[in-house]
């Protein structure tokens, strides 16, 4: 069997953990246990980042002497600005509406230097065109956009980037016409579409969210897709992106694919002899799973392409079936919500009806005597 080199292997641990990081000389995993019995992951940027934000925060909120410091610190720092919501109680009242109103006051200022600075430190020594990229939005033109991702990021935390940081972070950048209310609304860049045993516990999606939508084909059919989704991305920029030469999102995708794709090989026991296997990640990052294979089918024997071929598509069927369940979900979800609201109205107006008959009779009666 033919195994990955070192590097190969480094670099495929880095694209494919944010959270479980491998980098153990620049981070350290934190598991916080919440009174709830939650559980919080966390990467220590280092130390004394880490201890500074908290600080900040314990500062911010005047938690000093409140015993559920221990919870809002790592819970605000894994989920935003948006956790304070069930720690309401456990905040002064003039704090709470003050770090609760706008996005310009000092909690939000110190949760996007924090989230800022992890994105940086964990892919600033392995993807630097990720950083340049960042940078590049940071004090451009775009720098709108950006301080819109950032304050989004320091209102939910890591809720718009679970499984794969790298690409959920430059969709939002380049597709800005995606706004919060479409995300709130979406299972979007969170891939459970390939998690079998969530399938029961994913929330009701609208049906076609774009986020979806997006997020589904461009995992599955690669950078070629995002012509689908001209309304949300400027014409020059998808262009550019479409130029593989000059594409954050493409390099971003090879970062998604890599880990499945090299996996899938590596049991199927398909040698990497002529670069194969980056040969293939790039055409699978721009074409999508099925097109991509194609490109090697002359490179392999017939056996391993069918193998491949088979293993490829029980994953996007397995994907499929959940995303329609999901769909159907929704549909049930809006049908009742319908109902509820028709029933509603009809309570109300019987109500009103009763309301009106008995003031007509007493008007009756007071008009008799």
């Amino acid at each position: 069997m033919c195994s990955l080199s070192r590097t190969d292997r480094n670099v495929y641990a880095s694209d494919h953990k944010f959270i479980y990081c491998s980098l153990k000389k620049l981070y350290k995993l934190e598991i916080l246990h919440l009174s709830s019995g939650e559980h919080i992951s966390l990467i220590n940027v280092d130390d004394n980042a880490m201890e500074s934000t908290k600080n900040k925060i314990v500062e911010i909120l005047q938690l000093n002497d409140d015993d559920n410091q221990d919870s809002i610190v790592p819970d605000v720092l894994n989920n935003g600005r948006q956790a304070l919501v069930k720690y309401e109680q456990d905040i002064i009242p003039e704090i709470y509406t003050d770090v609760m109103k706008n996005d310009d006051n000092k909690l939000m200022t110190s949760l996007k230097k924090f989230f800022q600075q992890q994105w940086e430190t964990q892919y600033g020594s392995s993807h630097q065109w990720f950083i340049s990229f960042l940078k590049g939005y940071e004090v451009g033109e775009n720098v709108d956009v950006f301080q819109r991702v950032l304050n989004r990021t320091a209102e939910y935390g890591n809720r718009f980037i679970k499984h794969c940081p790298l690409l959920s972070i430059v969709l939002q950048l380049v597709f800005e016409s995606i706004g919060d209310e479409e995300l709130l609304e979406a299972n979007v860049f969170d891939d459970r579409y390939l998690k079998e045993s969530n399938v029961h516990n994913i929330k009701c999606l609208e049906e076609r969210n774009v986020c979806d939508e997006l997020w589904f084909s461009i995992t599955n059919d690669g950078l070629t897709s995002i012509t689908k989704y001209p309304e949300y991305i400027i014409e020059d920029v998808m262009n550019q992106q479409l130029d593989k030469t000059q594409s954050t999102l493409f390099h971003a995708l090879r970062v998604y694919y890599r880990p499945q794709l090299f996996s899938l090989l590596e049991i199927h026991k398909i040698p990497n002899r002529g670069n194969l296997y980056d040969l293939l990640l790039e055409n699978v990052a721009e074409h999508g799973w099925l097109m991509g294979l194609e490109t090697i089918q002359r490179q392999i024997t017939p056996r391993s392409y069918s193998n491949l071929s088979t293993s490829i598509n029980s994953l996007l069927e397995q994907r499929k079936a959940q995303k329609q369940k999901v769909q159907q979900q929704s549909i049930r979800k809006n049908e009742d919500e319908v109902h509820l609201e028709t029933n509603n109205v009809t309570s109300n107006n019987i109500q009103s009806e009763s309301s009106n008959a008995n003031l007509t009779t007493a008007s009756s009666k007071e008009s008799g005597s």
